[in-house]
């Protein structure tokens, strides 16, 4: 499966950010317009819709640097403040990213067996095996 290099691409910084569309929002948009405004949004990698009182949508930005990342949201903070309001921002490098592929899921599904992430530490000491709920 291709691996995006984002960095190769010019993108550099990127930031996972918790936002809620405010009340306002929804009684001038429809669900269906707020999403493909959504998928427009040229920053936006990746994006889901999550049923929360105090959010409503995860995003994953990409930008060419913290620059152009502060920048657009101290935009969304001013000028749409009555639109959506961001909860969280999480930002971190490109060269940050730990795992980009759904590869292990893809074999774990076809495989048809569970995947239990202790299996990742078995040998530690600080695996608690007595109170294993599994």
């Amino acid at each position: 499966m291709p691996k995006v290099n984002y960095k190769k691409l010019g993108i550099n910084a990127m930031a996972w950010a918790v936002v809620r569309f405010l009340p306002a929002t929804w009684g001038e948009y429809s669900e269906e317009q707020i999403r493909e405004k959504v998928r427009q949004h040229r920053y936006i990698i990746w994006g889901c819709r999550i049923p929360e009182s105090d959010a409503t949508h995860i995003l994953l930005y990409g930008f060419k640097d913290m620059k152009q990342m502060d920048k657009h949201f101290l935009r969304v903070q001013t000028k749409l403040s009555k639109i959506i309001e961001i909860k969280k921002i999480y930002h971190f490098s490109v060269e940050q990213i730990l795992k980009d592929s759904p590869e292990g899921l893809f074999l774990t599904i076809l495989d048809n067996k569970d995947f239990f992430t202790d299996k990742l530490f078995e040998g530690s000491n600080l695996i608690n095996k007595k109170d294993s709920f599994f």
